[in-house]
């Protein structure tokens, strides 16, 4: 099978070369235009590009070779010309996700970086509490070694040069 080359432009979101749903939304909407008894270039003027121009014989084929999803604007337009519930074309997308690149990917990221944060949290936490440990001992040592200081100072241990006889 002769696989197109990717793009990366606008139509990306849409575009899902020759996998399952493509192709079976292709084939629905060729099913469907042969039934009306329609060529794709009849069926093309029957439809409207943004710009209101009618889409050519290629982009249909597009459709119904799988290479492009019609846009969710197209569908009701295509079910209308064809005289078929959008549903029923469009069947195969029903219960797809929203055709945002990589969703999955995304998802598994963002958790692998909460696990990260977490892991850093309780690092960090680990840390302070080490800390703020190491800083209380050293704060009864200096309370500690000033309170020695302070007895040896005390003139009431104190003798005098006088006092010795």
């Amino acid at each position: 099978m002769n696989v197109p080359p990717e793009d990366s432009g606008p139509d990306d979101a849409r575009r899902r070369p020759y996998d399952e749903v493509s192709l079976e939304v292709g084939n629905a909407l060729r099913r469907a235009r042969l039934d009306a008894g329609l060529s794709q270039a009849d069926l093309g003027k029957r439809l409207r590009t943004r710009n209101g121009t009618p889409l050519t014989r290629e982009k249909i084929s597009t459709y119904e070779r799988g290479q492009f999803v019609p846009e969710e604007r197209l569908r009701p337009q295509l079910a209308k010309a064809l005289e078929v519930p959008e549903e029923e074309l469009f069947r195969a997308l029903a219960g797809m996700e929203p055709a945002i690149p990589f969703v999955g990917q995304v998802a598994k990221r963002v958790s692998r970086l909460e696990r990260e944060l977490n892991s850093l949290r309780e690092s960090f936490n680990d840390h302070l509490a080490a800390t703020a440990a190491e800083l209380s001992a050293r704060e009864a040592n200096r309370a500690d070694r000033e309170s020695r200081k302070a007895a040896k100072r005390s003139p009431g241990r104190r003798s005098s040069k006088g006092d010795q006889g």
